[in-house]
């Protein structure tokens, strides 16, 4: 899952617009995990949770 850090990184280093910007490709990156059968449905729905979370905190 290599997409969220850059998102962690932009917010580590306070620029909330960069890591708001990035946060879709790891949703995007968390969907196509799980079309490829590299992550359950289980997983991906948490991620995506997850991901839908950090934005909602970083008031993307």
């Amino acid at each position: 899952m290599n997409k969220i850090t850059g998102a962690q990184d932009a917010a580590a280093a306070g620029k909330t617009d960069a890591a708001c910007s990035k946060l879709p490709d790891f949703l995007g990156q968390v969907a196509d995990f799980r079309a490829a059968g590299k992550l359950t449905a289980a997983q991906a729905t948490e991620l995506s949770a997850d991901g839908t979370r950090i934005r909602a905190a970083l008031g993307c």
